[in-house]
């Protein structure tokens, strides 16, 4: 199995600023948003066009990752709101990001310093719980 599979991934997917969100959880982060993308990863993502992914979280153990996503789905808005503006307050699209750390981990090129696409990525930190998407993972 992929090392990048070991584990999983919570996720948040949204249309737009504060819109509809939907909370996910997955072992492989790049293939389901790419499902959510093409209308095939949710009926209520199709339904409503969430295709942007705002907020995501790796936990080590998939176990852990479906208890995590069970409680944020119990969340209030306005805690989901809170968490995905304390590491995006713009709620940019963080797909790109994300498959493009995928693809260099794969090929075995390491990023640079600056100008590797992760400046954005490198401040989406939440220390609370597992190991957030940092782009140092």
């Amino acid at each position: 199995m992929d090392k990048e599979r070991i584990g999983g991934w919570v996720y948040i997917m949204a249309d737009r600023y504060r819109g509809a969100m939907y909370v996910g959880v997955t072992s492989h982060i790049a293939a389901r948003i790419h499902q959510h993308r093409n209308d095939r990863g949710s009926d209520f993502c199709a339904r409503y066009g969430l295709k942007r992914l705002v907020w995501a979280e790796r936990g080590d153990r998939i176990e852990d990752c479906i208890t995590h996503e069970k409680r944020l789905k119990r969340w209030r808005r306005e805690f989901k709101f809170d968490l995905i503006e304390r590491g995006n307050p713009d709620w940019l699209d963080l797909h790109n990001v994300i498959v493009g750390w995928f693809e260099r981990r794969k090929s075995g090129t390491p990023g640079r310093a600056r100008g590797d696409g992760m400046d954005d990525a490198r401040k989406y930190q939440r220390p609370q719980w597992g190991r957030v998407w940092n782009g140092s993972l």
